[in-house]
């Protein structure tokens, strides 16, 4: 899994990564190895997350992007101060693996 972080690398920024990976984590459809996570920060209170991820093929990709970006946004702002502008979401790839 690839991150970037951008104007800050401090521990708010790992934070705001480990709480969207364990939102990843519970959505099987994501292939997380082919994920990648960049966080833009704007003034000290909001934050922008965007996701370039792979899925599996046969996965309803707008519920569960739709699904993604609540359950991210929600979990950032009940865990932190942040307050999340959006939460971006681009499919690059779908597999089709039994393991994927």
């Amino acid at each position: 899994m690839a991150v970037r972080l951008k104007k800050r690398s401090d521990v708010a920024s790992i934070t705001l990564i480990t709480i969207t990976m364990m939102c990843l984590h519970e959505h099987e459809e994501v292939v997380l190895p082919d994920t990648s996570i960049d966080i833009f920060f704007r003034d000290n209170e909001c934050c922008t997350v965007f996701l370039k991820m792979t899925m599996k093929y046969g996965t309803n990709i707008v519920h569960v992007c739709e699904k993604l970006q609540k359950h991210i946004k929600e979990e950032i702002e009940a865990m932190t101060n942040f307050t999340v502008d959006c939460v971006n979401i681009a499919v690059q790839n779908l597999v089709y693996r039994k393991n994927a």
